[in-house]
């Protein structure tokens, strides 16, 4: 099996005439398929056994991370690292201001197996939004991905216009929090096919953030139905 991708437009400053590659779709082993695959090579235990380990070992993991525990896991080593601002030397952690990031290195083994996947370029068929790029809209030094809370976003891609007297309709920008509650940026300051520029809502706290673009717009004309676009990186909120 290869690895299907297309070419999208790169929009980073001084890259504006090239491309980056976007895997189209990715095929997921589940947990219960892999378990089959470790029972078939010659093992005493069954599927069902496997299964339960692999249960047994998520909930010992998520106690341990809770606990503030790096973990050494099976594909890699687990840390951690505080991102957002702190006032002073006596200021402390504070939820509404800082997060916790989760930092995963891989084991080399796994990296040559990730380096030896074959690739196939195909013909693009995503026509909803793709996002390419998120970065402040004010700090140009600051880090891709990341944004504070109450700030300005810009979003880069294609198909990401919202239309117009269709926002009651499930369009615009949400973050989606780790629990899946989500929430809508009402404030769009600039809305075309390939930028988005938008105010982060101030009731967000600094965390890890899925962003998703939900539109009626497809390659200037109007969907039947809505076309939903989800970037690939995780949004890092930060206190201002």
């Amino acid at each position: 099996m290869k690895l299907p991708y297309f070419l999208t437009k790169l929009y980073l400053t001084g890259s504006e005439n090239k491309y980056r590659a976007q895997v189209q779709k990715q095929e997921v082993l589940s947990r219960e398929e892999l378990a089959k695959r470790m029972a078939n090579k010659n093992t005493a235990f069954s599927t069902a056994d496997i299964s339960g380990v692999f249960n047994l070992m998520q909930t010992c993991i998520i106690e341990a991370i809770e606990e503030g525990y790096a973990v050494d896991g099976i594909m890699g080593m687990l840390k951690y690292s505080i991102q957002g601002s702190f006032e002073n030397i006596e200021d402390s952690f504070d939820h509404s201001r800082h997060g916790v990031k989760a930092n995963i290195t891989l084991y080399r083994n796994y990296i040559d197996a990730i380096n030896k996947i074959q690739v196939e370029k195909v013909t693009a068929t995503v026509t909803g939004p793709n996002i390419s790029l998120v970065k402040d809209g004010t700090d140009h030094e600051a880090e891709v991905d990341t944004l504070k809370t109450g700030g300005i976003a810009k979003i880069i891609g294609e198909n990401l216009k919202v239309i117009a007297g269709e926002s009651s309709n499930g369009q615009g920008i949400f973050f989606i929090n780790n629990s899946g509650v989500e929430t809508k940026a009402d404030l769009i300051i600039d809305n075309n096919p390939s930028r988005l520029t938008i105010v982060i809502p101030n009731s967000l706290v600094a965390g890890n953030y899925n962003l998703q673009v939900r539109t009626y717009y497809n390659k200037s004309q109007v969907s039947k139905q809505l076309l939903k676009g989800i970037y690939d990186n995780n949004i890092q909120l930060v206190a201002p």
